[in-house]
């Protein structure tokens, strides 16, 4: 916990402390003029003649009960509430041990005024003073046993790690049919690269994308006096006019296609023969959608060089013309990165649709793409031996070659098409079953959160759908190591994979507390309630 959460901390637990001393100057005050209303009801008895003055004098009593009558939140009496109690209850020499406590109240509420740490000060010589132990937590003194044990049960229902599930054959068959309904649709539908019915679908979106991007740039840098020399067409007219805009408007450092176009390859073993216009969006660390590719799109415009991944290692050339040919814009350190990142955008969007030397011609190329999301990992694990086209390949390499037949992030978002399918399916039909089969609240039937019986039934889909998908790509591939992988539905893998090792760590944290989610929501009431005090 930060510095500033113990401070927090201390002020709640310190304000705390004067919640208790305050419940028991209320009981005490209260306790006195218990004791003065029976005197003055007793002289109400004995001397009938001054009936009109004692009723007034009750009266008073009642009207000191109701002021006494204070709630929790308040910390301490107010100086115009002790001031009356003293005026008010000065009627006899019996009232003398209550006029001793209000003077007390009375010093209390006048320190806090002046100082906090004086007034914490006469709260604790108060409980000493009273036998009242305020070492103890103050908030658990304060709760009584209902709102403990509505705590306790708050925290078993939704901070405890749970492995008990109960599921039904009605949810085994919804988490099976779905899984299989969705593994059918990425057999027919989704296929390989070059096949792909769905595939072919996210091709003309990203084209789409691409073209509605280009032009809102061309639009804002036209109205700016903008130009480059290459594409000052007036207008954007198609995906290869749309890809050369971007082209020439985000161009980066770090875009080498070939090995000849970096300078010194000192160290940079085996990249000749390894870097290709086919594959350098994928083996140049900066072209990867994600915040991997962020990092090092910024690096690179930084220090002038091409971050690469060659046979399991990251390796750094320098680009011929370096920092003299690309000059990063801004004022500032922050302008910089500011900069840095919308160039990375802007190449990443010229090249997610393929170069402008492959689109839009008779032959129908797509080119290549970028890589889908955290690809890039795959080329770390230059390990094993598998057999592509008679040739021994490692997993990097056997990778390297599925992204070059055409799996790239297009591809990807066709693949991620039967995925959603499976998990709105079993989310929605758990929640429908949750509410009118089971009868629970709409609360306890939101498809979101730490549930179980989801939790697993999500498991089942994706492990029916990965099945399917396992069984499809083995029979279509025949055995062939590339053609089975091109088959193989990467999101789907990685979703199984995901709740696999959350099921795991479930049954292996059964009956813990989930620390990660009662801190987060700790923090957020600890903040609140100082935000009060």
């Amino acid at each position: 916990m930060m510095k500033g959460d113990n401070q927090k901390k201390d002020v709640l637990k310190e304000s705390g402390k004067a919640l208790i001393v305050q419940n028991n100057q209320i009981n005490e005050v209260a306790k006195r003029i218990q004791e003065v209303e029976a005197f003055l009801k007793q002289l109400e008895e004995d001397n009938t003649e001054n009936a009109a003055v004692l009723d007034g004098l009750l009266n008073e009593a009642d009207n000191l009960i109701n002021e006494i009558n204070l709630s929790n939140t308040d910390i301490l009496l107010n100086s115009e509430e002790v001031d009356l109690l003293l005026d008010n209850l000065e009627v006899d020499d019996t009232t003398h041990e209550e006029i001793t406590i209000l003077s007390e109240i009375k010093s209390i509420q006048g320190s806090s005024e002046t100082n906090w740490d004086t007034c914490i000060s006469d709260i604790e010589n108060y409980g000493y003073s009273h036998n009242i132990d305020l070492t103890k937590d103050p908030f658990e003194e304060l709760l009584t046993l209902d709102q403990r044990e509505s705590i306790r049960k708050t925290i078993k229902d939704d901070y405890t790690i749970d492995v008990n599930v109960t599921l039904d054959k009605l949810d085994y068959f919804i988490a099976g049919f779905s899984g299989v309904a969705s593994g059918l649709i990425d057999s027919f539908f989704v296929g390989m690269p070059g096949s792909s019915k769905l595939g072919n679908l996210t091709n003309q979106a990203t084209d789409n994308l691409v073209v509605k991007f280009a032009k809102k740039i061309h639009q804002i840098d036209k109205k700016n006096g903008i130009k480059f020399k290459k594409n000052s067409q007036k207008s954007i007219d198609g995906i290869a006019s749309a890809i050369g805009y971007l082209e020439e408007r985000y161009k980066v450092v770090y875009d080498a296609r070939y090995a000849s176009d970096l300078s010194d390859l000192v160290g940079v073993d085996g990249i000749k023969n390894k870097l290709r216009p086919n594959n350098h969006h994928l083996l140049s660390l900066a072209h990867s959608p994600d915040f991997i590719g962020l990092f090092f799109s910024i690096l690179d415009q930084f220090t002038g060089k091409t971050s690469l991944i060659i046979d399991g290692k990251l390796q750094r050339a320098t680009r011929k013309g370096g920092t003299e040919q690309f000059q990063l814009q801004g004022d500032t350190f922050v302008g910089k990165i500011f900069c840095g990142f919308c160039n990375w955008l802007g190449h990443i969007m010229s090249d997610i649709a393929g170069s402008s030397g492959t689109r839009g011609h008779s032959n129908g190329r797509i080119g290549a793409g970028v890589a889908p999301g955290f690809y890039e990992l795959f080329l770390l694990f230059d390990y094993g031996s598998f057999n592509v086209n008679g040739d021994q390949k490692s997993f990097s390499q056997l990778m390297t070659q599925v992204y070059e037949k055409g799996y790239d992030a297009r591809f990807s978002a066709a693949t991620a098409i039967p995925v959603v399918i499976n998990e709105l399916f079993i989310r929605a039909l758990w929640a429908m079953k949750s509410k009118f089969y089971h009868k629970r609240d709409w609360s306890e039937s939101l498809p979101f959160g730490n549930k179980p019986e989801l939790r697993r039934m999500l498991l089942i889909g994706y492990g029916a759908l990965c099945l399917v998908d396992a069984g499809d790509a083995f029979l279509r591939s025949k055995g062939e190591t590339l053609t089975f992988m091109l088959h193989i539905n990467l999101i789907a893998w990685g979703q199984f994979s995901f709740k696999a090792l959350i099921e795991v760590r479930a049954m292996y944290m059964k009956g813990a507390l989930d620390v990660e989610s009662m801190t987060k929501d700790l923090d957020m009431e600890w903040s609140r309630l100082y935000a009060q005090i």
